[in-house]
């Protein structure tokens, strides 16, 4: 049975197919495809005598022999006015990539970038979130050559380490991982190696739940010393909302926990850390989304900007008690997400520190199968990179551990075992580059087409993210002309999907297909075998761009 999917319907065998392609991935990407002239000139007719030089009325005498000493006439130029011989081959013409052109008839809208900045979205905006356990299984470690790669591809970041686990690790410093939860010193140097290798720096979690603060300023001496400028802040405990439905035994004088048995605890090894880190950078409060009013607002409140630097707030887009599929997923605007970055941006604004989402993916419990870990879940993340963005955080991470559904690549152990279409969608945001927020909007408004523009400085980068089964033809009008205007895709290999079990044809529920420009995240060497950027149709700050179904396309302009 064919696994074409219905809703793509420009072709109806699976080899027309995976020939077209629709620009995802095959027929879009295979070299030469879209090819333009763009020069070429007429050759002399391979019928005609060679001239007489003296007379070119007369044709050569080959027996007379040549004047060597003579030099010869100079080459006049071609007569205007003879037609070319038709039988004689042109040059072969010069060529470029064009961006291909999808089948059917594309739906036209326009997009306009104006010089208006509408945000921030800087080099660190987009990191990582690690339960601290992972410190233990030494998945960052650079005797792993395996996992550096796939860091340093993204360029320096932060990595932020709690979850669950931060609460129920214990700093023994001089232990050996004889028994278990037990963290040691061996762990933090590995984690400084690394961090040092890869040029990411980390939001560290201390347990608060079940901690004392002479323990806790061992542990933060031990790593402040050990990450130095690697270290971006502290953060104490994590999700305290949750610590009344835990084994947590409230603190002395609390008969539960509660927002204030929190704060105190909070406060008190805080205080016991800068006495002897002085120096010490503090985050904070690490709520859920349905705590932000009991949780984030008065934290931020009552602890004051002289003993906090930022704002933490966490959100997954599915809950537990949500709808758990790919459709919702992809369902936008995210409901709860806007009310969110409102009230923790008023907090942070009043406090005038910044703030960071600093755990967040697709669905909580660590993600949904056929969700999480989808090409679908690619395109999410880049929407949700920029709404998070425009809603004026200043920086976003991505949690994940071992074999979460959710994790931009899964490892056992220390060894990376899959890379995810998430790592895609990140990888694909840092090509964008960082920058300012330019205000960008479509006409008419899409559904399920959006666009962002970041002004980097050198240039624009215009991301298109089209979860449609319809492509468009864009008309851009950029703010100021362009030299050079390139798109590279990312979206699904069709050829490769196809070997998928199971695999159901539409490209947004591919597992292990998910291309950039047709190149590959490969465990071991990293991403290779990316393709030459297609050059986009322009005309000073006008550009005509094609953006296919299912598929995210990044427009540069220089």
């Amino acid at each position: 049975m064919s696994k074409v999917p219905p809703d793509i319907g420009f072709v109806s065998s699976r080899r027309g197919f995976l020939k077209r392609g629709l620009g995802l991935g095959i027929g879009g990407l295979v070299a030469g495809c879209g090819r333009t002239v763009i020069g070429g000139s007429v050759g002399q007719g391979a019928g005609s005598s060679p001239t007489n030089p003296t007379d070119p009325t007369k044709p050569t005498d080959p027996t007379t022999p040549v004047d060597p000493t003579k030099p010869p006439d100079p080459p006049k130029p071609p007569d205007p006015t003879t037609p070319p011989d038709p039988t004689t081959p042109p040059e072969p013409p010069k060529t470029v990539d064009t961006q291909p052109i999808p089948s059917g008839s594309p739906d036209q809208v326009a997009t306009t970038v104006t010089a208006n900045v509408v945000g921030v979205l800087d080099s660190t905006f987009v990191g990582f979130s690690f339960e601290k356990s992972e410190l233990v299984t030494r998945i960052l470690s650079t005797a792993n050559p395996a996992t550096l790669p796939l860091f340093t591809a993204l360029g320096p970041r932060i990595m932020r380490f709690g979850g669950t686990a931060v609460d129920r690790l214990v700093w023994v410093p001089d232990g050996n991982h004889d028994i278990p939860a037990q963290l040691i010193k061996d762990d933090i140097n590995s984690l400084a190696t690394f961090l040092k290798r890869c040029g990411w720096r980390a939001i560290y979690g201390i347990n608060l739940a079940k901690n004392d603060p002479a323990k806790a300023a061992d542990e933060a001496v031990y790593v402040a010393n050990a990450l130095g400028n690697s270290l971006d802040c502290f953060a104490l405990g994590n999700e305290p909302a949750s610590f009344d439905r835990t084994e947590y035994a409230p603190p002395a004088g609390y008969s539960t926990w509660n927002y204030d048995a929190y704060k105190n605890k909070w406060i008190t090894l805080r205080n016991a850390i800068v006495q002897r880190v002085p120096n010490a950078r503090f985050s904070g409060a690490d709520a859920t989304g349905g705590s932000v009013d009991s949780y984030t607002v008065p934290f931020a409140r009552d602890i004051g900007a002289s003993r906090l630097n930022v704002l933490t707030q966490h959100h997954y887009r599915l809950s537990s008690t949500d709808t758990r599929t790919l459709a919702s997923l992809l369902t936008f605007p995210d409901p709860r997400l806007g009310l969110i970055l409102s009230k923790v941006k008023t907090a942070a604004d009043n406090l005038g520190v910044p703030f960071r989402i600093t755990e967040a993916n697709s669905a909580v419990q660590g993600g949904a199968d056929g969700v999480s870990n989808v090409f679908g879940s690619a395109l999410w993340a880049l929407q949700n990179i920029f709404t998070v963005a425009l809603g004026g955080a200043s920086g976003l991470h991505f949690h994940f551990g071992g074999l979460a559904k959710y994790a931009p690549f899964n490892f056992a152990s220390a060894d990376p075992t899959q890379i995810n279409p998430l790592y895609y969608g990140l990888l694909f945001s840092s090509m964008a580059g960082a920058g300012r927020l330019l205000q960008t909007t479509i006409t008419p408004a899409q559904q399920g087409l959006f666009a962002y523009t970041i002004d980097t400085g050198s240039g624009k980068s215009v991301m298109f993210i089209n979860i449609e089964s319809r492509s468009f033809k864009v008309d851009l009008k950029l703010p100021a002309p362009a030299t050079t205007i390139t798109a590279i895709y990312l979206n699904v290999n069709l050829q490769a999907a196809i070997n998928e079990v199971g695999w159901d044809g539409d490209p947004l529920t591919a597992r292990t297909a998910t291309r950039i420009q047709n190149g590959e995240v490969k465990i071991g060497p990293g991403f290779v075998g990316m393709g030459t950027p297609y050059t986009v149709e322009s005309r000073g700050d006008k550009a005509t761009v094609y953006v296919p179904p299912k598929t995210a396309v990044l427009v540069k302009a220089s």
